[in-house]
């Protein structure tokens, strides 16, 4: 038996990674960790009770290079009998339309495609090809970004629905597995560019610590993410019991935090209160880093009251000799442009605009329904391309309105619909990869209206 099927099939049992039944998702690159992940699940499939289906997106970065990629993932997964979905993503243009970085476009554009694929498969698991050495590799980057114990946990086995069956293999050991079943792979180009913060530190940072520094910095880094994760999950736990004990007063869009309460509970675990408290309110702890936190606690401790924003502007935090408080700024329209992924499917809070939205798929029903668009839309799935974006109003935006023969500006249909000019930036504007689909509650685009040949509909709900 090859050691990595022994190392998958022991992670998988002991974390009961892929209930038996389960379908799983199989995201692959074309090269050497997933192409040996797809060959080993496909051999433990029958053992496992799980159907496998493969994924591979094109993210328009490449050109021949990467449709070469597709061709590759669809013919290997064929050999195997495993279905396949290609996907692409013009991520180079996501990245631009969205003001991020080419890697966060792709990464988030992966992700949506993941998931698409998962909802129209039936999956409840999607399996990734991160290995022992890209935990390494993370848990480096996330203490050069100044991350705490949490951080050096770096990768887990299971993080919702994605699952990391190889995290216990070494790269080392996919070669040696494809080398020895004849797997052929594909090399990724900028897997070699040292543009990429990861590829610098797999590259020229590990080889040099390794070289001059500890001979075995990967498994000494191993270790310290093992003790890290054990102290993580007891002090989250301890954080968790000692909440509802600091909470003086608690909305929907505040939290009031007892400081003499918080007094008696020791740092580390005061730290993390104060995060479950934010996390609550705000729905995630993106950009809530250590000063974030310790601003408050100084603040506290001295006795002199402070009030500050968080990065982005939509969280406050208060503190006064009595309490610290954690509260929702009410959205302005000036304040900056807003955009935020929607999960597809599932349910994504928007703290800007202080709302939530709800995307799911469904079969096409059997009469093409024609319900305003105030909170709820149903839409040609095959018409809208993934991912989905939510943002605020911009100058010079324009679509097509249901109904209508050419385009028009959303100023107009704003105005015609009465929205004063100051607060056009509250509303919710939700646009493909092709651009606005739904102005909520006021128009949606003929681009993705239901028709007579919708095979299957996309459903977004204001919640």
């Amino acid at each position: 038996m090859f050691p990595l099927i022994s190392s998958m099939r022991a992670l998988i049992a002991r974390t009961d990674m892929f209930p038996p039944g389960a379908t799983v998702v199989a995201a692959v690159s074309g090269g050497q960790d997933s192409c040996a992940m797809l060959h080993a699940l496909a051999l433990l499939r029958g053992e496992l009770g799980i159907a496998v289906h493969a994924a591979h997106l094109n993210h328009g970065i490449r050109f021949a290079e990467a449709d070469g990629d597709a061709a590759f993932v669809a013919e290997f997964a064929h050999l195997l009998s495993i279905e396949c979905t290609l996907g692409t993503e013009d991520v180079p243009a996501l990245a631009h339309r969205m003001h991020t970085s080419l890697e966060m476009a792709a990464r988030q554009a992966r992700h949506a495609f993941l998931e698409r694929v998962a909802a129209e498969t039936g999956a409840t698991r999607i399996a990734l090809g991160h290995t022992r050495d890209d935990r390494v590799e993370t848990v480096l980057l996330n203490i050069m970004r100044g991350a705490g114990i949490d951080g050096l946990r770096g990768l887990t086995p299971i993080n919702g629905m994605r699952a990391r069956p190889l995290l216990e293999v070494a790269r080392d050991e996919t070669a040696a597995y494809c080398r020895d079943n004849g797997i052929a792979f594909r090399e990724d180009s900028t897997n070699k560019k040292l543009a990429y913060t990861r590829n610098l530190v797999r590259l020229e940072l590990l080889p040099l610590m390794e070289a001059y520094i500890n001979s075995t910095a990967r498994s000494t880094i191993l270790r310290l993410s093992d003790l890290a994760s054990e102290d993580a999950e007891y002090m989250n736990k301890t954080a968790e019991d000692a909440y509802p004990l600091a909470v003086s007063a608690e909305t929907a869009d505040s939290v009031a935090l007892s400081a003499d309460a918080l007094a008696l509970i020791p740092l580390a675990i005061r730290r993390r209160v104060i995060r479950l408290a934010i996390g609550r309110i705000r729905g995630d702890l993106q950009g809530v880093n250590f000063n974030a936190v310790q601003r408050a606690l100084i603040a506290m401790e001295s006795g002199v009251e402070s009030s500050y924003s968080l990065s982005g502007g939509d969280m406050r935090i208060g503190v006064t000799s009595k309490e610290i408080t954690v509260a929702r700024v009410p959205a302005r329209v000036s304040v900056r442009h807003i955009n935020h992924y929607l999960v597809t499917p599932g349910e994504t809070h928007l703290p800007d605009l202080n709302v939530s939205f709800r995307v799911t798929f469904a079969d096409a029903p059997q009469d093409v329904p024609r319900e305003p668009p105030v909170d709820r839309v149903t839409l040609d799935a095959d018409a809208v391309r993934l991912p989905l974006v939510i943002r605020n109003w911009r100058q010079g935006d324009s679509f097509q309105p249901l109904g209508m023969s050419g385009t028009r500006k959303l100023q107009d249909l704003l105005t015609d619909r009465k929205v004063p000019k100051a607060e056009r930036g509250l509303v919710p504007i939700i646009e493909d990869a092709d651009g606005i689909i739904w102005v909520v509650a006021h128009a949606i685009s003929e681009r993705v209206k239901l028709t007579t040949h919708t095979s299957r509909t996309i459903v977004i709900e204001r919640i």
